[in-house]
């Protein structure tokens, strides 16, 4: 009995150390998995940092340019406004120096009627 004690426990000792190696060697293949994902995710995190910087810069580039472009562009309205601005009132001006030469025409028009109606008023009185 003694005898079957020892090989059971022979084999349950040689058993052991079948899983305790298997278990070394799975943990070293888990060990090799974590340090080859954590370098892919290193280099992963690099690239997207590298492309996140890559974009920023011509985002940064893009706003500078679209930026200068429309105060440019501003700047032109601006400049086209107040050029309007200065027509417009050019154009005022104009019509209100014609409206008032049409009421001077007008005005001496009938002050020259009126002067040939008292002219031959005056006639007619002196003829009588």
């Amino acid at each position: 009995m003694n005898i079957f004690i020892f090989s059971y426990l022979n084999e349950t000792e040689c058993a052991f150390a079948e899983i305790n190696s298997r278990v070394r060697h799975l943990s070293s293949v888990f060990k090799e998995d974590m340090v080859r994902t954590k370098n892919c995710m290193k280099k992963s995190i690099s690239n997207a940092v590298s492309y996140l910087r890559q974009k920023s810069t011509e985002f940064a580039d893009f706003v500078k340019k679209t930026g200068t472009q429309t105060s440019e562009r501003l700047k032109e309205y601006r400049s086209q406004k107040q050029k309007t601005v200065g027509e417009f009132k050019k154009e005022m001006e104009n019509i209100v120096e014609k409206s008032k030469k049409i009421e001077r025409e007008k005005e001496s028009e009938e002050n020259k009627r009126t002067q040939k109606k008292d002219s031959s008023e005056s006639k007619e009185n002196n003829a009588l």
